[in-house]
């Protein structure tokens, strides 16, 4: 017996042309890339509009071209694209979502930003950015909470997510970003979906926290 997903979803894949003059300033910026996502929406969607159409995003890197993908439970309008930007293609999630269920196996993918909030000697907090063994340990946290039992976690790629606020903020902010790769069996389903749906952790505005699963075939390793 299979769970039917709370919410619908769909998953729009933009393959940015690189010649577009556009591309190489969003995908150099956090903040140009967030606004460009969220362009593909309506406008009237209140104070948190990202909340509202469900969207998360990433980036990934191929040797023809960037890709993004945007999930979200609104259907993105992709003629607000520029002309010649990038070539997009939709595909919806409630199959998957609604195929797993207790001791479904998956490949997984996301991007994270791996933090942890610390205590100074002097009783003030700030959030540290988590990298290598540590990172791992927190992606083996927040995935068991997400309803998954991870069988194998790989953190393939640590980079920094550069991102500038509007000018006359004149600040320029970095987010470290952790891609972890991997397999793993769902033991929750309906935490699995809302992990699915609401993203994992933080900076999802610029790129991070989107949660991708592949349900595998039996006898595949």
């Amino acid at each position: 017996m299979t769970t039917t997903a709370p919410r619908t979803a769909m998953l729009t894949q933009l393959r940015l042309n690189p010649r577009h003059p556009a591309t190489g300033r969003e995908l150099a910026n956090v903040d140009g890339m967030h606004r460009r996502v969220m362009s593909l929406f309506p406008d009237s969607l209140g104070d948190n509009p990202r909340s509202e159409a469900g969207v998360l995003h990433r980036v990934e890197h191929s040797h023809a071209a960037a890709v993004v993908l945007i999930q979200s439970t609104l259907t993105p309008d992709i003629t607000r694209l520029p002309h010649g930007y990038a070539n997009a293609a939709h595909r919806e999630l409630d199959p998957l979502l609604s195929a797993l269920k207790p001791g479904t196996r998956v490949r997984y993918r996301i991007v994270a930003n791996p933090t942890r909030v610390e205590t100074t000697d002097d009783g003030r907090k700030h959030r540290r950015q988590l990298s290598g063994d540590h990172a791992l340990s927190w992606w083996h946290r927040r995935a068991e909470e997400a309803g998954l039992d991870l069988e194998s976690a790989m953190l393939t790629r640590e980079y920094q997510l550069v991102g500038d606020k509007p000018r006359r903020a004149r600040r320029t902010h970095y987010h470290g970003a952790a891609q972890f790769d991997g397999t793993a069996t769902v033991t929750h389903p309906e935490t699995t979906f809302r992990a699915v749906l609401e993203g994992i952790g933080r900076a999802k505005s610029y790129g991070c926290g989107m949660l991708s699963l592949v349900p595998m075939a039996e006898g595949d390793q």
